[in-house]
């Protein structure tokens, strides 16, 4: 049974405790304090350091809280020294209004009086250090900052060739390509994107059907001999049986030896059972069966048929489990087609019908055996996965919350790796959903509540990261020996939700990017360049694991997930080192084997891998031709600086201005302390991450576009 400290956001054991008084800074950022007045965290940074009172709780008599409100009730007459005394806060409040910053207020008591004065009682002996908190170094920076890729902020919809609108979703990898695409193309040939030759969901493939079900009887022409299709389940069960629940295999490899070892009682099986039947079918032909490179996909013809004989999901109750079971693999073929629409909307359909028959509960009960709670578990934790991923790649917000999911592990009769390496597939996928609904959620892109909700999401991602490497950690400096696909496809998954994290800051600085007029140096000590180097990072794992596998032979060419993670990697790395190259080492070589792992799936059939290489082949067209735009002389500088993450940065202003010597001391005290022994070019482990997480600082972190452009240029 899942544990508590299992549930998302919240920190393993080996998390200190905050301080029972902490500071003001310390208390915000949820960041250990020790308690000392100034206190460590406050002392290395060189900031106030606040204790606020007013947050403790005290024990006053009812005589003195009556007293108080008799004075707060009193009408004041004329002008005394407390109204002097009042003014200049006053003042201050206005004048923080025209700056546009805020400040928590207390409530005002205005009493029913003759002179019509709103009487303040809200003072405290805190409020001048308050007004030294606001204004001095503790600055909030402006109230609309925002999660860029939020649809509020931007142009969220784009057309094909045929006029029709698609919906650029904020965490879609295909979205994201296409929004960096179509900025940077639009700056360096200042004209719109063709969108003639670009990849749109649902356009690459063919099925040759459509859609009606008016011919639904049985063909069994489409059907292989037996001994082909023990072979293609066998090849359904090593792709897809070790990250997902395809079938139960008991039962249904009971009704397969009775469908081909008695044909006269072919008519009598299950209807569900044979639907089922054919689209595994269809999976083990588009996983053996090398295309060419056609419109219309390996086993296609066995999906139509299933399609076909599908019933309305009224008429789909006679068997619950095997009708999720079958909704989820036919959902997973589509998107293997790049369907993403239909395959959404076919595992949302799933995902109700679990919640509907209660499989996100317990389901511990006396009417049910013990089998069937197993195989409810290990469908609906299938379920949940397929529906977190897909509603990531739509890019469009959760349908179920974590909260209202109390479902147990399933125990895999004993297997310890099966089930945990389920566990971490659904930590990572919660992480994904926690991502989801903070960062790109409609209170994650509204100022603190952002980076909050980032540092959040990346400590979840932490955690996981540290059981991963407890209980399988790749070593990718040696691939000579064979590695697990099961535990590199959850190490995978892992460096792609860290990206999904982490790229709307890598988009804000690719939109600075395209405002100068040359690349630019994101500082050493800002936050930034560490939230960068952790997406950029994640993006070079990716392509160092996918190289790994396509050495071994293991790269997964149907499905969809090696192919995103391709894409998106190459995405990020393409943007990063245009808008900062010391950010990326061996640029080229990193692409160029994403292109090997695109053209050996491409080579096997995969119209979308063909799709998405040339959208990368634009997108390095068009990022060069940016570079083309920017100075020589600085465009050599930053050359001589493109291994090091330490070097002095530079304003992008006219001038350029060195950043201060306190922000340099900051970048070397903690970060540069934190973090090392952490180059770009290897993956970081939980400790590093959590490091970059403490590390991060609302108050002093350095937003593109907020403020002076020295302060993290």
């Amino acid at each position: 049974m899942l544990k508590s400290t299992d549930r998302i956001g919240r920190r393993n054991d080996r998390v200190r405790k905050r301080a029972p008084n902490a500071c003001v800074r310390c208390r915000k950022q949820k960041i250990k304090c020790s308690g000392t007045v100034p206190c460590e965290q406050c002392k290395k940074r060189s900031v106030l350091c606040d204790f606020d009172a007013r947050q403790q709780k005290v024990l006053v008599t009812q005589s003195y809280i009556a007293d108080l409100e008799e004075r707060a009730a009193r009408p004041r007459r004329g002008s005394t020294d407390e109204d002097q005394e009042t003014g200049p806060d006053d003042e201050e409040g206005h004048h923080e209004q025209d700056h546009g910053l805020s400040r928590p207020t207390t409530p005002q008591v205005t009493p029913p009086n003759d002179s019509g004065i709103n009487i303040d009682v809200s003072r405290s002996p805190h409020s001048d250090i308050d007004q030294v908190h606001q204004n001095g170094l503790h600055s909030a920076p402006a109230a609309d900052l925002r999660n860029p890729l939020d649809p509020v902020n931007s142009d969220a919809f784009t057309v094909n060739n045929g006029s029709k609108p698609y919906f650029l979703g904020v965490s879609s990898n295909w979205s994201f390509g296409r929004r960096v695409l179509r900025m940077v193309h639009s700056k360096t040939s200042e004209a719109p994107l063709s969108t003639a030759a670009l990849l749109f969901e649902g356009s690459t493939y063919d099925l040759g059907w459509d859609g009606q079900r008016t011919s639904a009887n049985v063909d069994s022409s489409v059907l292989p001999a037996a001994d082909f299709a023990i072979y293609l389940i066998d090849a359904v069960k090593f792709h897809c049986g070790h990250l997902f629940h395809m079938f139960d295999e008991t039962t249904f490899m009971h009704h397969f030896h009775k469908f081909y070892d008695e044909p006269s009682n072919q008519r009598t099986y299950p209807r569900l059972w044979y639907i089922h039947f054919l689209i595994i079918l269809a999976f083990g032909k588009g996983f053996l069966v090398r295309a060419k490179n056609e419109k219309r996909p390996p086993g296609s013809e066995l999906f139509v048929q299933a399609m076909k004989l599908l019933p309305d999901i009224s008429y789909m109750y006679s068997d619950t489990v095997q009708s999720i079971e079958l909704l989820c693999c036919a959902a997973l073929y589509l998107q293997c087609l790049d369907n993403r629409s239909a395959a959404y909307n076919m595992i949302g359909q799933a995902l109700r019908m679990a919640v509907e028959q209660g499989m996100h509960t317990d389901m511990r009960s006396l009417h049910l055996s013990e089998s069937l709670v197993e195989r409810n578990r290990e469908t609906w934790w299938t379920v949940y996965v397929l529906d977190r991923q897909m509603t990531a790649l739509m890019g469009v917000p959760m349908s179920l919350s974590d909260d209202d999911i109390t479902a147990p592990l399933p125990s895999f009769a004993g297997s310890l790796a099966k089930q945990k390496a389920l566990d971490i597939h659904i930590k990572l996928a919660r992480a994904n959903a926690a991502i989801l609904q903070t960062v790109y959620g409609k209170t994650g892109g509204r100022s603190e509540r952002f980076l909050a909700s980032m540092k959040e999401a990346l400590r979840t991602i932490a955690e996981a990261k540290d059981e991963l490497n407890l209980f399988y950690s790749l070593n990718l400096h040696q691939p000579a020996g064979g590695i697990s696909r099961l535990w590199a496809t959850l190490h995978l998954f892992h460096h792609q939700t860290l990206i999904l994290a982490t790229r709307p800051l890598l988009y804000s600085f690719l939109q600075k990017r395209l405002e100068a007029t040359r690349s630019l140096r994101v500082s050493s000590s800002s936050d930034a360049r560490s939230l960068i180097r952790v997406c950029v990072s994640s993006a070079q794992q990716s392509l160092k694991l996918l190289e790994t596998l396509q050495s071994q032979s293991l790269l997964g060419n149907f499905v969809p997930f090696d192919r995103e993670a391709t894409f998106s990697s190459s995405v990020v790395l393409s943007v990063a080192a245009t808008v900062d190259p010391s950010l990326v080492k061996d640029r080229d070589s990193r692409l160029m084997t994403a292109s090997s792992i695109l053209d050996e799936m491409v080579s096997c059939g995969n119209r979308i891998a063909d799709f998405q290489r040339r959208e990368l082949d634009q997108l390095d067209f068009s990022l060069r031709r940016l570079q083309e735009f920017s100075s020589p002389a600085i465009s050599n500088h930053q050359v001589q600086h493109e291994n090091s993450d330490s070097v002095p940065s530079y304003s992008m202003a006219a001038a350029d201005v060195q950043m201060d010597g306190r922000d340099q001391a900051m970048s070397h005290v903690d970060i540069g302390r934190l973090l090392d022994e952490w180059n770009s070019e290897d993956s970081l482990n939980g400790e590093q991450l959590l490091a970059v997480v403490d590390s991060l600082d609302y108050d002093q972190f350095n937003w593109p576009g907020v403020g002076e452009f020295d302060a993290w240029t």
